[in-house]
């Protein structure tokens, strides 16, 4: 019976996992086809779809998969698909911006208010939270690599024009934000300086932040949490700050 337990916990938590990433793959093919329907299907110039495409292979998604995500954006074949911004207040006054991608708005709306409904948010109109932040690009380093100096990053910050270089001990990563317009830089400043990225985005950064303790900060992230799993939604921002 021990032996049957193990497995079927070992099997619970694979199938967990395997559902996990198939609503993540499910969310960044739709991504792919919205950009390349935007903005074609070549990356060089389409900084959104460039986004998309390595997000993708972080997941190790399959390149036909890929692929065929941007043929169908390119053919103009998205099901009516188009991109929704919503805007809310969770608990404690934190400002959560919503990126949506739907054809169906009325679907998407109701879900999303009814999670900020019951889970003690206030959904609200996108502009009440949208002058909050700002779009930009932001690269993540790894700050364990051997390639990854403080002097190489300073320069691959000074070639894109960054806005500012921040060190998160907590995640052992360094981050560099930049202006949007500037994203398509970033490839070739990586490669100018051999620098070893985790990921790079393009983010909406709050410039007003919202200080919860961890106890406040619990409520939040379960109101984002239950968002994530909405199939509509593709991106959640936030100005909390945990203290």
């Amino acid at each position: 019976m021990a032996g049957h337990s193990k497995w079927a916990n070992i099997k619970h938590r694979k199938e967990k996992q395997d559902a996990v990433r198939g609503k993540m793959f499910t969310k960044l093919i739709r991504e792919i086809t919205s950009a390349s329907k935007s903005g074609g299907a070549d990356i060089s110039i389409n900084s959104r779809l460039r986004v998309a495409v390595d997000t993708a292979c972080l997941y190790n998604m399959p390149r036909d998969t890929i692929n065929r995500a941007i043929h169908r954006g390119t053919k103009s074949i998205c099901d009516g698909e188009e991109e929704i911004l919503y805007g809310g207040y969770a608990p404690g006054g934190v400002a959560i911006l919503i990126k949506c991608l739907t054809n169906n708005r009325a679907r998407t709306s109701g879900e999303v208010r009814y999670v900020f409904d019951n889970n003690g948010g206030n959904f609200g109109a996108t502009d009440s939270v949208l002058y909050i932040f700002k779009q930009l690009g932001v690269v993540y380093f790894p700050m364990d690599h051997s390639d990854n100096n403080e002097s190489n990053i300073i320069q691959f910050a000074m070639d894109i024009n960054a806005l500012d270089v921040i060190t998160n001990n907590d995640n052992n990563e360094i981050e560099v934000i930049l202006p949007y317009e500037n994203f398509s830089k970033i490839k070739n400043s990586v490669d100018k300086y051999q620098l070893k990225t985790i990921a790079a985005k393009i983010s909406m950064i709050p410039s007003i932040w919202t200080s919860l303790d961890e106890n406040a900060s619990v409520t939040v992230l379960n109101l984002i949490d239950k968002l994530q799993c909405l199939d509509d939604v593709q991106d959640i921002y936030s100005n909390m700050k945990i203290i």
